[in-house]
């Protein structure tokens, strides 16, 4: 028997198919924070000292998924040493690359980060060389500089102790009704997903909301905005705010829900109006490693290691075979594109705006 791997964790811590096709990974085209800082290292035996990867991604509960059902087998395959570092910053990605003194090799981002940083050269074209596309479910999963390994739904979250039965608002018109539902709301510090969800607010239809009304979802988060005791920036918070009875209802992920619950929380999860995405995978230009960075990419195509995550996050596949391993349970949690109410996000339409709304909502944030 070989040595085995050695994981150290020096964090200290803990976005017209069928309804079938939609479980098992497909969707329609097409959440930012920062999680941990300090990194997370995954050191083989037998380790190649010549290949690593620093991987950026949304740390808690996803980052504890992400490296059982992906990174620690990645590992013992291969003897590449995976670093995880905090949430993706655009802002620094941008610099670094444009500097030519890149730090992180792949990156996992929302779709309006991808656009933004397809417009702006950010990214790697995907190496099919390296990366095995044939198992794919849906050509949208692919994209030029991005690969999609599961979608995930965003919905309002709430503690099923303190708010029990029908004592919290399950649609997004009922979340900006603060007189029927009074308490502290929690949104995400970004205009990706807030502009889509201000609209659902507004109330329109959650298959209505591209082309996104700007000016109209500004004066919907206006409303909500004195209510709101928390801007999130750090997804695992999306969470741990309502576990320790800071907020009562948070934009929050299905997947953060389901785990959190399976650790022992009492958290309910609305599925009658989502937003939902694809999560993307970029190698970012310039990488120090990018050869390891496209096989770690690939590695997140096995349906085996998919089928895994899904069971330990409720996030939907986009591989062929995946679903064959989940079992019924689990399936009924993944999110459905195919109800209208919901939205799917378009990676189309921010792709030219992702920079000009970001500065117009950190700047609205501050009034």
């Amino acid at each position: 028997m070989g040595k085995k791997t050695k994981f150290v964790d020096i964090t200290k811590k803990s976005a017209g198919p069928t309804r079938r096709t939609f479980i098992v990974g497909s969707g329609a085209a097409m959440v930012a924070a920062t999680a941990v800082s300090s990194p997370l290292i995954l050191t083989p035996g037998k380790a190649k000292a010549a290949e690593k990867v620093v991987f950026a991604t949304w740390g808690g509960q996803l980052q504890e998924s992400i490296t059982e059902a992906y990174i620690k087998p990645f590992t013992k395959e291969t003897g590449i040493e995976v670093i995880v570092t905090g949430a993706p910053d655009i802002a620094k990605i941008t610099a670094q690359v444009k500097a030519g003194d890149v730090e992180t090799d792949i990156v996992e981002i929302p779709g309006s980060y991808l656009a933004s940083g397809e417009k702006n050269g950010l990214w790697e074209p995907v190496d099919t060389k390296i990366v095995d596309r044939s198992n794919v479910l849906l050509p949208l999963f692919n994209r030029a500089m991005a690969q999609s390994y599961y979608t995930y739904a965003g919905g309002i979250g709430y503690s099923e102790e303190r708010n029990p039965g029908d004592k919290h608002p399950s649609t997004w018109p009922e979340f900006w009704d603060v007189k029927k539902f009074p308490g502290r709301r929690g949104l995400r510090s970004r205009p990706g997903e807030m502009l889509e969800v201000a609209l659902m607010g507004d109330g329109v239809p959650g298959s209505k909301v591209y082309p996104i009304d700007v000016d109209r979802a500004f004066k919907a988060l206006d409303r909500i905005k004195p209510h709101v005791s928390h801007w999130i920036a750090e997804t695992p918070k999306t969470v741990t705010l309502i576990q320790g009875n800071e907020t009562d209802f948070t934009y929050t992920f299905n997947g953060r829900v389901y785990f959190a619950n399976r650790e022992g929380a009492k958290l309910g999860f609305s599925f009658k109006q989502c937003y939902i995405a694809p999560s993307w995978l970029s190698v970012v230009k310039k990488a120090r490693n990018r050869d390891a960075a496209f096989k770690f990419m690939n590695s997140f195509l096995k349906p085996e290691r998919q089928a895994h995550f899904a069971k330990l996050m409720t996030y939907a596949p986009t591989v062929k075979g995946a679903d064959k391993l989940i079992p019924d349970d689990i399936k009924k949690l993944l999110p459905d594109a195919t109800n209208p109410d919901n939205c799917v996000e378009n990676v189309e339409w921010w792709a030219d705006k992702n920079e000009e709304l970001t500065k117009r909502f950190k700047e609205w944030l501050m009034v």
